[in-house]
């Protein structure tokens, strides 16, 4: 032993004379430094495995804390007065007390003694740590049943305040700021209700108050040696930085994937960003729509916050926090009640740990529906704790679907081993479709670990001819591997119902023997069927189809942790048992209750009983002209169940027709505004629909509404800050907006020789829409240029003041126009009905994932007289999206058909294909500019026209392009056309 001034690195003067053998812990406390080895004697005196030394001088001290076995750890409490020590040892000062005793400070004597079972034979302690009122120990064992997890011991009572039981050898333990450090190896901490056995955790934060372990997960690996990866742990603050580091030192060689032997150390400070979540919204029969989505991992933190943003806001809709742990990610639900029906709204998502905030999410969108009495609404309307639809959307990700109002906790399904999907469900109108089970070994189950229920109701749907059985729903306590995800069934599992080799339906729970009710008749007729299982105070039940078929008066269940497992899991010992223990066949729409549904309930899921009221038929209705607007209201209707909606029709006479042909809106409140109106007399009538779909008589018809024609005679003003600047013979001429009462239409330019030119048709050079104009070819002279601006009514202003330009290169020479795309949008097959027309981003990808494609359109100029096209090149830029760069190969080809930016879609996108313009690849780079250069041939027949191009790619690998939505102009696509002489 040494002992090292470390600001100095020199040694001190304290010399330890004698120690017989290694020295594997120590600790100081004031002047005395205590140590734990395999030496027997200190200085020429006997100490067995634990000893006290003065800490400056080295002289042993007269404390003796004698142990049979090797000693390894040592733990001083706040005051000196106790010592634990910890070890291989069954006995201290001749006492029986095994890998751990708590000692005299002063003496050694012992004060409380562990005797073998406090902690397993063959475990041994390895590592001490005091802070405040607790010492927290980290274990080792070898074989079945053994302790390699951590305790907490009080230091006034000598208490056990928790201990974990995680598999895994821990070598050493530090307390800092509420948090408690281990080194260790564990790959199974199910008994902690935290992941399951697999994949090697180097390093555990955990709480002090209650062990719950955190999400702070460094990687290592077991490295050299006896390959167990780190041994030790301290914290230290940088001399430099001010800033705490936790140090580890051990036999890792990697740590976070990168090369890092034998000693590393972690920050406090938190530099990366969350991932970006992946994000579905859908339109839900109750009059919302339901954001979804799981929460992402930072190894950095437990809990982390999710903004959802709506319709391309910068402000958030909503901000709320979730966990986020490894091998635990619940589903957030941001309901949407604030929707109207027949209105579609965006949303993307962001995930902050407070210090970072992730990208934002792909935008998903959704139309709001009216509220229906279907039979999901049903589902949502008890209280599920999850609902399974299987509607294949989101591969091995089944979506909870089951929040009425948002939640922070849904339990979302993880599917494995190849689940199908069938396009029937199992309720009229469900299009959704329904999961299909091989009978095999594919299932589904949800990551939260939990204490199996006694109060709930398992709900679902299936069909099958199977004549193999298999279990549909239950609970256990078998989780696939973390490491290579294979399959592992439960041990201990009831809770659930299965099927015979016949067709007959088990519900069954174990309370030392199962206990079981069963159905007469077989269900594998290839129909879809309704089964329901409740458990609670009053026993258990079993319905099929709405019917009550079993009941008895049982209320407890086995006790243990597990999860719910859909598909398939052990059945070994049940009575009946199926050849197989996995479901043949489909399963839908399956709902997990925190209580236990009443028959009424269940019927009511099964076949509500039909509503045939229609609603009253809506009065009092009236409408007010304004301008081209005319704004409705009425009275509300009434109905037996309940009003969901009405719809708004329009004639021209009071005696008009209420049908499809007339219907102009539908709306869920009582008044509704008709805009756009063109000029004309307008009647209205109502009609209120129910949740059942039955329809009220129309209303009487309302007042008249004229739409007068409106006369504009007042011209736009004058455009201002008219500027010109020249390149070669090409002058560019930019000016301010105008305004005007109704809307500026357009501008028309016009070009003379002085500046006090009149202007007139004779002296127009063009109509242009914008406030710029590219005029080329301009031969050499000093130009004097003017603007006007119109209206639709044909209103012109005067003409702006003169702006001149002078050209000195003569027309001869190349002339070069640049062209913006007037519209771009990117289109995804993934989403067929979403338009991404304001993204900044335009994007193609050819296979693989999602086929995606962008559309550009471009107003090519006619050339200029005397000139011909000689040169064509489309530059853009990547963006600084990390998957913005691409290896493929990407294509530009003109395509015909009606598009808009703001409505193109992959379903309405233009797909007949007309000349391919270029190509470019080699864009690996994000956020660089790349060029291609396109076919004079193919663009020479387009110019003087409007063209629209496709881009799409070849291969699976996407490229992401700056939009002309991007904020920097420069980054914006631009088309760049060359003209030279002729002759």
């Amino acid at each position: 032993m040494a002992a090292l001034d470390v600001q100095t690195c020199t040694v001190r003067p304290f010399r330890a004379s004698s120690v017989s053998s290694f020295v594997n812990g120590l600790t100081v406390f004031g002047n005395t430094l205590y140590i734990a080895g395999e030496f027997q004697s200190v200085a020429g005196q006997q100490r067995l495995r634990f000893a006290a030394l003065n800490a400056t001088t080295g002289a042993l001290l007269p404390w003796v804390a004698n142990a049979d076995r090797i000693g390894r750890a040592v733990a001083v409490s706040p005051d000196g007065s106790r010592v634990a020590i910890g070890g291989d040892f069954f006995a201290v000062n001749g006492q029986a007390s095994h890998s751990i005793a708590v000692v005299n400070g002063s003496s050694g004597a012992n004060v409380r003694n562990y005797p073998v079972g406090f902690i397993h034979q063959n475990s041994v302690t390895k590592g001490l740590h005091s802070s405040g009122n607790t010492f927290y120990g980290a274990n080792e064992g070898s074989g079945g049943g053994v302790f390699d997890g951590r305790f907490a011991i009080d230091w006034t009572t000598l208490e056990q305040k928790w201990r974990d039981n995680c598999l895994g050898a821990t070598q050493a333990v530090l307390e800092y700021q509420g948090t408690l450090y281990s080194a260790n190896h564990a790959h199974d901490c199910s008994s902690n209700g935290a992941f399951q056995d697999g994949r090697r955790s180097f390093f555990i934060a955990q709480r002090t108050d209650n062990a719950a372990i955190l999400g702070w997960n460094p990687l290592g690996n077991d490295g050299t040696g006896e390959g167990i990866g780190p041994r030790a742990l301290t914290v230290a603050t940088g001399t430099s930085t001010g800033r705490p580091y936790l140090w580890a030192g051990g036999e890792f060689t990697l740590i976070n994937g990168t090369g890092q032997q034998g000693l590393t150390r972690f920050s406090a400070t938190d530099t990366g960003n969350p991932p970006i979540p992946v994000v579905t919204a859908q339109a839900t029969s109750s009059n919302s729509i339901q954001v979804r989505f799981r929460t992402v991992v930072d190894p950095d933190d437990s809990v982390l916050t999710y903004r959802v943003y709506r319709n391309g806001s910068s402000t958030p809709i909503w901000t709320g926090q979730a966990d986020s742990v490894w091998w635990k990610r619940p589903q957030v639900t941001f309901v949407d009640t604030a929707v109207s029906v027949g209105s579609s709204y965006s949303y993307r998502v962001t995930a902050s740990d407070g210090t970072n905030t992730s990208g934002l999410s792909l935008a998903v969108s959704a139309q709001a529906t009216a509220a229906t009495n279907n039979y999901p609404a049903r589902v949502r309307a008890d209280d599920p704790q999850f609902y399974w639809q299987y509607d294949g959307t989101t591969g091995i990700w089944v979506q909870d679907k089951s929040a009425a109002a948002t939640k922070t906790d849904g339990l979302s399904g993880i599917a494995e081993n190849g689940l199908g999907h069938a396009t029937d469900g199992a309720f009229a109108g469900d299009t959704s479709g329904s999961a299909g089970f091989d009978d095999v070994d594919d299932y589904v189950w949800e990551d939260n670990y939990a204490p199996a229920p006694t109060t709930y109701t398992i709900e679902t749907w299936f069909k099958t001819t199977t004549t193999t059985g298999g279990k549909i729903v239950g609970y256990g306590n078998g989780r696939p591997r973390t490491d290579t995800g294979a399959t592992r069934n439960s041990g201990s599992y009831d809770r659930h119902i299965y099927m015979d080799n016949s067709g007959r339906l088990t519900f069954g729970v174990y309370t030392g023997s199962p206990v079981t009710l069963r159905t007469a008749a077989s269900y594998n007729n290839g129909a879809w069927h309704h089964v329901v299982a409740t458990q609670g105070t009053n026993g258990m039940r079993l319905y099929v189809d709405g019917a009550l078929l079993g009941q008895n008066t049982t209320t407890a269940a086995q006790p243990y942790w597990g999860v719910w497992r859909v598909g398939g899991d052990n059945l070994s010992g049940w009575p009946d048992r199926p050849s197989s223990d996995f479901f043949g066949g489909q399963i839908d729409e399956t709902a997990i209750y925190g209580s236990a549904l009443s028959a009424q309930q269940v019927q009511n899921h099964y076949a509500p009983v039909p509503d045939a009221v229609a609603p009253s038929a809506p009065t009092g209705v009236t409408a007010a002209g304004s301008g081209t607007s005319a704004s409705v209201s009425w009275a509300a209707a009434t109905d037996n169940v309940g009003v969901t909606g009405y719809a708004v029709y329009r004639g021209t006479s009071p005696g008009f027709t209420a049908n499809a042909s007339s219907r102009i809106a539908q709306v869920t409140g009582t008044s509704y505004t008709d805009a756009g109106l063109a000029p004309g007399g307008y009647y209205y009538k109502v009609t209120a629909s129910d949740a059942a779909g039955n329809t009220s008589a129309a209303s009487g018809a309302s007042n008249l509404v004229t739409v007068a024609a409106a006369t504009d005679s007042t011209a736009p003003s004058v455009p201002t800050g008219l500027s010109t600047s020249v390149n070669q013979s090409t002058v560019t001429i930019n000016w301010a907006a105008s305004t005007d009462n109704v809307g500026v239409t357009g501008y028309s330019v016009y070009r003379g020789t002085t500046s006090g030119f009149p202007v007139d048709a004779t002296n127009r050079i063009a109509d242009a829409t914008g406030t710029s104009f590219t005029d080329s070819g301009v031969g050499t002279g000093t130009w004097f240029y003017k603007v006007t601006a119109r209206d639709a009514a044909e209103n012109v202003s005067g003409a702006s003041a003169a702006a001149s330009a002078t050209v000195t290169s003569s027309p001869g020479t190349p002339i070069s126009v640049q062209v913006p795309p007037t519209d771009d949008a990117m289109v995804f097959q993934i989403a067929p009905s979403t338009n991404y027309g304001n993204d900044t981003q335009v994007s193609a990808r050819g296979s693989g994932g999602s086929p995606t494609e962008s559309f550009l359109r471009f107003t090519l100029p006619a050339a200029p007289a005397g000139h011909t096209l000689s040169g064509a090149t489309l530059s853009t830029r990547t963006s600084t999206d990390p998957a913005a760069g691409s290896g493929d190969t990407f294509t530009f080809a003109v395509v015909t058909g009606t598009w808009t930016e703001a409505g193109v879609t992959w379903a309405n996108r233009p797909t007949a294909a007309g000349a391919t313009l270029g190509t470019f690849s080699g864009a690996t780079a994000t956020n660089s500019p790349y060029s291609s250069a396109l076919s004079i041939g193919a663009v020479q027949p387009l110019l003087g026209q409007t063209v629209s191009v496709r881009l799409a790619g070849n291969g699976s690998d996407n490229v992401r392009l700056w939009s002309s939505e991007a904020a920097t102009t420069a980054y914006r696509p631009v088309l760049t056309l060359t003209y030279t002489p002729i002759g």
